[in-house]
């Protein structure tokens, strides 16, 4: 179905607002698209608050690295599932700072009954892969060992992510279950990035919007993988073309009609359940790859915001 007219008023926006002129290094082009994504978001109605859930800053020590992490707890009495969160950008973008970010993960906090940690990882150019991953991991290590103190059941410990963060979730699902780390028991992936060789799963470019995204995708792709074509055929950073995606958790893959990575999401999805993975694959019609921004806008935003939370209550009450 054609995109929502909600949605193309602010696509419309976007191009007004998107920084045209190529800045001097990365660091600037990333201050200059934050300002941009800043603006688009100002003109969505504002995030509500929530007050229930408690928001802590904690700093994760790994290897001599000092990773922050940011920690919603809902009220109530634990133990609570755990969910990793990792935020989108395509890998060198954006931070966990971002309004749309912290309201998805309040909304998880509260609605699925769930603590989630958010984790502000390295970002590309000046730390390409496999910086971001081996945070996600220092991470997941940290919450098994933490438990306790961070009022959360082991057993429950979900991971996700949207865009480049849906990549880092579904990869590090891969590398955990080969290193044989803590238990993972769901993966939530929101318009994912699942493969970075897009000579394998060339999308169709069927509308103005998929032609945008489609063309940030070389840059991302060149810095995360710091020029190195070869890199991207591993299956840490492109899940899609691993060999065995047996033994994978419990997955829920979200895409959206007319989003450049929606291909690769489904193949995913297909093969996770080929390989007998329970998956779970919704495509909402008519939406875009920032849809999941997009709860206090339109009905498919609160929509896609509520099912991850159902998803994280569900996987909450199964005993285990």
């Amino acid at each position: 179905m054609p995109i929502e007219p909600t949605i193309l008023t602010l696509l419309a926006d976007i191009r007004d607002i998107e920084p045209r002129a190529a800045a001097s290094s990365a660091e600037a082009r990333r201050a200059a698209m934050a300002g941009a994504h800043d603006a688009l978001l100002s003109q969505v109605p504002a995030y509500p608050s929530f007050p229930d859930v408690d928001v802590t800053e904690r700093t994760v020590v790994s290897g001599g690295r000092a990773i922050p992490v940011r920690v919603f707890t809902p009220a109530g009495s634990g133990p609570f599932p755990a969910y990793l969160f990792f935020f989108g950008g395509a890998w060198w973008q954006r931070s966990f700072d971002a309004g749309d970010i912290v309201d998805a993960c309040a909304h998880a906090a509260q609605e699925g009954r769930a603590v989630v940690i958010e984790v502000d990882y390295r970002l590309a150019p000046e730390h390409p892969y496999p910086a971001a991953l081996d945070d996600a991991a220092a991470v997941l290590q940290w919450i098994s060992d933490a438990a306790d103190d961070l009022g959360i059941d082991t057993r429950r410990i979900a991971v996700g992510g949207q865009s480049s963060g849906g990549n880092l979730a579904a990869a590090l699902c891969l590398r955990n279950r080969d290193e044989d780390g803590p238990e993972i028991g769901l993966q939530i992936l929101e318009v994912p990035a699942l493969t970075l060789d897009r000579a394998v799963d060339a999308p169709r470019l069927d509308t103005a919007v998929e032609s945008d995204e489609e063309s940030g995708f070389p840059e991302a792709i060149r810095y995360y993988l710091s020029g190195d074509p070869v890199a991207a055929l591993d299956p840490y950073v492109s899940p899609l073309l691993a060999d065995d995606v047996s033994g994978l958790p419990e997955a829920l893959i979200l895409t959206a009609e007319h989003d450049v990575l929606r291909n690769e999401a489904l193949r995913y999805a297909a093969r996770l359940a080929n390989a007998g993975v329970p998956t779970t694959a919704v495509t909402y019609a008519g939406q875009v790859h920032f849809t999941p921004a997009l709860r206090t806008l339109t009905p498919s935003g609160r929509a896609w915001r509520g099912q991850v939370a159902q998803a994280l209550r569900d996987f909450g009450a199964v005993t285990r």
